[in-house]
């Protein structure tokens, strides 16, 4: 059947590609959604992927397996879509943390709000700075260095499981050394 669709659509028949779009749409929609998270971007990656086998279709390889195609497209598809939104995220980190924001005309922060900023910043960094030492170790590798969990494991000689707890605990001791600053 998938080959029949593939044939009609290298052919232009609007019919087959309705049908394989039935066929694999919400299946489709479904797997990019546990890549990206959210369903109103994954219902447009997998338009956009079966819109570029529309226009891309009179260059299809015959041998092309079309639910292979699909789900390969969506997934690097989802994966670029992450991506990008990483480096979104980074820029308005790196805005918010140097006081700027994006776009022409853009207000800089007032004075009072340079001023919690700055004693916030200072708070985490006495708060690290009495993390016990591995602690300290895991949570600046993975924040400062931008190590994954596997890399600080294997140079600490831990499992990627202790690397975990060992993040979540000095998490949890940041959280609360900056909740008893707040409440003093």
């Amino acid at each position: 059947m998938h080959a029949l669709w593939l044939t009609g659509i290298r052919n232009g028949s609007e019919e087959n590609f309705a049908e394989a779009f039935r066929a694999f749409a919400t299946p489709l929609i479904q797997f990019a959604c546990r890549i990206v998270y959210a369903e109103a971007v994954a219902q447009d990656l997998v338009m956009d992927v079966f819109l570029k086998l529309w226009r891309n279709r009179e260059s299809l390889p015959a041998d092309l397996r079309l639910e292979g195609y699909l789900y390969t497209a969506v997934r690097n598809a989802a994966l670029d879509a992450l991506a990008h939104a990483r480096v979104e995220q980074a820029s308005a980190e790196r805005g918010i943390a140097e006081g700027w924001t994006p776009g022409m005309g853009s207000p800089g922060l007032l004075p009072d709000a340079l001023l919690e900023r700055a004693e916030a910043k200072e708070a985490l960094r006495r708060a690290y700075d009495v993390l016990p030492t591995r602690l300290r170790q895991v949570i600046g590798m993975r924040w400062f260095e931008g190590r994954s969990y596997q890399e600080i494991a294997r140079e600490l000689r831990i499992s990627v499981k202790s690397v975990d707890n060992y993040l979540a605990k000095a998490m949890r001791l940041l959280r609360e050394a900056l909740v008893n600053r707040i409440e003093r």
